[in-house]
């Protein structure tokens, strides 16, 4: 689901062990682990919430690995969170500082979107391999302290947040500049703009005008979503008005890709081979 490749994977091993990697672009991938002191899954989840709802410009989650721990630091800032992961040893807990302790082992600067995507990536995972009601048990089955209870609500709204979409923010703009550029629409010939949302409709929607070739109406979903709505609209319209294919398909292929869904991503298909043309979100503007 993220466009800036930053991936959490969560393996549950039993016995109140928490397996992590954590990966972002083509950095080295970092293995870590939790035990059953604390939340971890919760506490992750929670603080995500608070930081991708801009309830919170800072959060610290700790996952406790016994006798040491990994310290999550979050740091929203102008629509980026910096990620970074310490490994904190028992003795630097008692001997440092807070802001001096332990030593940084993972960094990334990802949008605050990739941050919601990646740790609700991994609890969809944690969800479909157990359900909730078998992740306390496996989680901890020695059931020490409070049960552990996988975090639903963290969840949804994580999820409810992932599929909302601002059309006034830059993302959303940038999505719709990205695809008027593989469609060779000059945005100084035909300027777009949002106009309010089609009224009755069966779903939650936002309209885009671009002038003088298409009013599009797309849904308040997945970016990725309102993007192949977008772009199929606007592709069928241009081609009503150029009697021409727009964008180009694979070379030698006089036919006009379509916009379509690839694993979560819009991008542009050969309608013949299936193959993908070209990602929608991205890639440079007007890129083959």
């Amino acid at each position: 689901m993220t466009t800036d490749s930053l991936q959490l994977d969560i393996d549950l091993k039993g016995a109140g062990i928490l397996n992590a990697t954590i990966s972002y672009a083509a950095e080295q991938p970092l293995p870590f682990r939790a035990t059953y002191v604390g939340d971890a899954l919760l506490d992750l989840a929670r603080a995500t919430v608070e930081i991708a709802g801009e309830e919170e410009l800072y959060r610290s989650v700790l996952w406790p690995n016994e006798p040491d721990y990994w310290r999550w630091e979050l740091t929203r800032r102008n629509g980026q969170v910096a990620v970074t992961l310490a490994y904190v040893k028992e003795q630097e807990s008692w001997t440092k500082g807070e802001d001096e302790r332990g030593t940084v082992r993972f960094e990334a600067h990802v949008s605050t979107r990739a941050l919601v995507a990646a740790v609700l990536d991994a609890l969809d995972d944690v969800l479909r391999t157990f359900g909730a009601a078998e992740f306390d048990v496996d989680w901890d089955p020695r059931q020490v302290g409070v049960p552990r209870h996988f975090p639903y609500i963290e969840y949804v709204r994580l999820r409810e947040m992932f599929l909302r979409i601002d059309p006034h923010s830059q993302e959303f703009a940038d999505m719709i500049r990205a695809v008027l550029a593989q469609l060779h629409v000059d945005e100084h010939v035909h300027p777009w703009r949002i106009v309010p949302p089609l009224e009755n409709a069966a779903e939650p929607n936002i309209g885009a005008l671009v002038e003088d070739v298409s009013l599009v109406y797309v849904p308040v979903s997945a970016l990725d979503e309102a993007a192949v709505a977008f772009a199929d609209r606007v592709q069928d319209d241009l081609i009503d008005i150029y009697r021409r294919a727009v964008p180009e398909c694979l070379p030698g292929h006089p036919h006009p890709p379509k916009a379509d869904l690839v694993d979560g991503h819009a991008a542009w298909l050969c309608p013949r081979t299936g193959q993908v043309v070209r990602q929608m979100i991205g890639e440079q503007d007007g890129g083959n």
